[in-house]
């Protein structure tokens, strides 16, 4: 506001920052009453203000608010932008206050219910491991007279071995489609960048 010479620039800054603080509607309040205070100097600085703060409040609603919200609660930008929306639309400000949460607590069941199943699918390169460890299990040596003497294998460190080599085919499918949801979530977002540029 002092970049741009308007009057009043500490007292409505003031008012703007404190009416922020009051969830959807309350930008809209300090706005009204900085171009209130500022049509008192003059209407032109008035009009100016007021695109700014409008601009400043797009800026902020639509890239800002949704990247850190959606940062503290694990969610992707786009689904809190869409939470936020549908939200509004459905319960007004007490919507918004609460759709975050929602799509939140969604977001995080549907995730682990996923993760859960590619856990529990067979991969092939797990059954041959386990295949592997069985036969490992159950292969003895034989001695010169032809009775089979104990396993030469430590079973337990076989099964330890088959049972990490599980774990890890799982962590690196379960990371695999965490990277293609993230791919997912750069590509939605470099596409609106581009959309927002177009439309500029």
């Amino acid at each position: 506001m002092v970049i741009l010479r308007l009057p009043f620039a500490p007292v409505v800054a003031s008012v703007v920052g404190v009416t922020a603080l009051i969830p959807t509607i309350g930008a809209y309040i300090g706005n009204f009453v900085g171009v209130v205070l500022i049509l008192t100097d003059s209407p032109v600085k008035a009009l100016i203000f007021f695109i700014f703060l409008i601009v400043l409040q797009q800026i902020e609603g639509n890239l800002i608010y949704p990247k850190i919200v959606g940062t503290r609660v694990g969610l992707p930008t786009y689904w809190v932008l869409i939470a936020v929306i549908l939200g509004g639309g459905f319960g007004g400000v007490f919507g918004i206050l609460i759709a975050v949460p929602i799509v939140a607590t969604i977001y995080y069941l549907v995730k682990e219910s996923v993760e859960a199943r590619i856990r529990k699918k067979p991969h092939d390169g797990i059954d041959k491991i386990m295949e592997e460890a069985r036969k490992s299990l159950y292969k003895r040596d034989e001695q010169s007279d032809g009775q089979l003497a104990e396993s030469t294998v430590d079973d337990e460190a076989v099964a330890s071995t088959a049972d990490e080599a599980v774990e890890s085919a799982v962590d690196e499918a379960v990371e695999s489609a965490a990277d293609e949801n993230d791919e997912d979530d750069e590509e939605y977002e470099m596409k609106a960048l581009k959309d927002e540029e177009q439309d500029s």
